[in-house]
């Protein structure tokens, strides 16, 4: 959700403003980080993998899935969302790197980011959900005055 986010907000002229809770901006350098190189060099002979959720649930993605990554960063067109963004990112996170979050909001022109300590990607703590929920609601607030 967050990277289709980005995307769609760098070519987009209809939005005013966005809101985002622990995008990734880069699911390529995400992936890269839990595979092998021999694990993805059997992805792609198998032309399959199979991902397993925090709740262990088991998905099955094809190799296209790492090949579309390639072509989805939100680093070199951030620069051209012209509008004001909230990026809400626990730096517990452990699916979506906090890093990522603080990378993008520098190249946001107007860009303000929320690091809720201790929280985790879910915001699965009801304070640090309570937390991020606040911080969305009065950034839409503000924007929609």
């Amino acid at each position: 959700g967050g990277l289709t986010a980005l995307l769609t907000a760098a070519k987009s002229k209809d939005l005013i403003f966005l809101g985002l809770k622990c995008p990734a901006s880069n699911f390529l350098e995400i992936e890269l980080t839990h595979r092998t190189k021999e694990n993805l060099q059997e992805w792609k002979r198998d032309g399959f993998t199979y991902y397993q959720n925090e709740e262990g649930e088991t998905y099955r993605l094809n190799y296209k899935f790492f090949q579309d990554l390639k072509k989805n960063n939100a680093f070199p067109i951030a620069d051209k969302i012209h509008i004001p963004t909230l990026i809400v990112h626990g730096d517990a996170d452990k699916i979506v790197p906090v890093e990522q979050s603080k990378l993008i909001f520098k190249l946001i022109p107007d860009c303000k980011l929320e690091i809720i300590r201790n929280a985790d990607h879910r915001f699965l703590n009801p304070d640090h959900f309570e937390k991020m929920v606040n911080l969305l609601y009065n950034f839409v607030l503000e924007n929609t005055k």
